[in-house]
């Protein structure tokens, strides 16, 4: 039930889905950013989505540290972290 837009500026289409550069050239209400990246590249992303005034991120297992954790605590949008989207979202 949920439609996934996914963004790397490296890829054009990602799963046979095509590929944004950014989250800013997503057209539309993004409701939640799902971030899979490795701790440095997060910390960029947390940053573009509080300048673009996202409101949810849930950050995937392998993508945060403490200085991203440090940003997240303190970001004017809500966080989820130490869950998998995919196993919670099957409950």
């Amino acid at each position: 039930g949920y439609t996934v837009l996914p963004v790397n500026p490296k890829e054009a289409e990602i799963a046979g889905l095509p590929a944004y550069n950014d989250l800013g050239a997503i057209e539309g209400d993004v409701h939640i950013v799902n971030i899979v990246t490795p701790p440095k590249v997060t910390r960029k992303v947390l940053e573009r989505v509080a300048e673009l005034g996202l409101p949810n991120v849930w950050l995937q297992d392998g993508s945060f540290d403490d200085d991203v954790l440090g940003y997240v605590a303190q970001a004017p949008f809500k966080a989820v972290y130490d869950a998998c989207i995919m196993v919670v979202s099957n409950q």
